[in-house]
């Protein structure tokens, strides 16, 4: 491998260059990848003394960091991703992975080379200033992009969705002191209720939790016994009457829950 040393001058001048790009390579005889800066044909970084140094970037290998998520170090079109933009990181999707290829010719092995992977990624955000911008084709290299933070699960979602949003009074904060019970006790007990208010009222997710919340889910968990039971008997007996007198006050039963 062809190192050379620099002087403080040119490794300034080459930093400065506009198309400077981070990055962190193996070079051999250190063992730690050097976090360091590409310029053409060359990879500047420094050593543990503060020596200044520049190899050719074909001779060296690029070390791809996914930051986060270490188990995953390639990108593939379509991957969803996070980018560093300036210092930020923004969510995108891989439009392309690519490597730059170097003649062979004038090589002594006579092979080609390649350069560190690149990846074009599309990416909308909102900046700093609140502005919301697009770059459907923004350039990234390795240290500069990780993988996305996973997504909520289903199972995920679902607890968000139905879990209470008035634990001191409605259906749970009622049975919870009418049973004095834990939150766990009472979390039981709202999971059947939930369910059954679904069944019997015909509601979705978020509307068996409002209707939970409310003053009807308070006068609901005054009928249900310690251990649960009772949720459906109760909704059984008054489920039409219930679901009249939710859709007609909604709005007024949704404020005045706490009563």
């Amino acid at each position: 491998m062809d190192k050379k040393k620099v002087n403080p001058s040119e490794y300034e001048k080459a930093s400065d260059n506009p198309k400077m790009q981070k990055s962190t390579k193996k070079i051999d005889g250190y063992d730690k990848p050097r976090n360091g800066f590409t310029v053409g044909s060359y990879f500047y970084f420094t050593d543990d003394k503060g020596e200044m140094y520049k190899v050719k970037s074909a001779e060296v290998k690029a070390k791809v960091e996914a930051k986060e998520d270490s188990s995953k170090l390639n990108f593939e079109k379509g991957d969803e991703v996070e980018v560093e933009y300036k210092s930020h990181w923004v969510k995108g999707k891989v439009l392309l992975a690519y490597q730059q290829k170097f003649s062979s010719f004038g090589r002594k092995d006579g092979k080609d080379a390649y350069s560190e992977p690149r990846w074009s990624v599309d990416t909308t955000f909102t900046d700093a200033e609140g502005k919301k911008k697009t770059y459907g084709n923004l350039t990234v290299e390795p240290g500069r992009i990780r993988v996305a933070k996973s997504k909520k699960t289903k199972a995920e979602s679902l607890v968000e969705r139905i879990q209470t949003q008035n634990k001191e009074y409605g259906f749970f904060g009622t049975f919870k002191t009418n049973n004095e019970v834990g939150d766990s006790e009472a979390e039981k007990a709202y999971a059947a209720a939930h369910t059954q208010a679904k069944k019997y009222l015909s509601l979705n997710d978020e509307e068996a939790r409002e209707f939970l919340d409310s003053r009807h889910g308070r006068h609901y968990a005054d009928q249900v016994d310690k251990d649960g039971s009772g949720t459906e008997e109760y909704l059984k007996k008054h489920g039409a009457s219930i679901k009249k007198d939710w859709t007609k006050n909604k709005g007024a039963l949704m404020t005045s829950r706490k009563k």
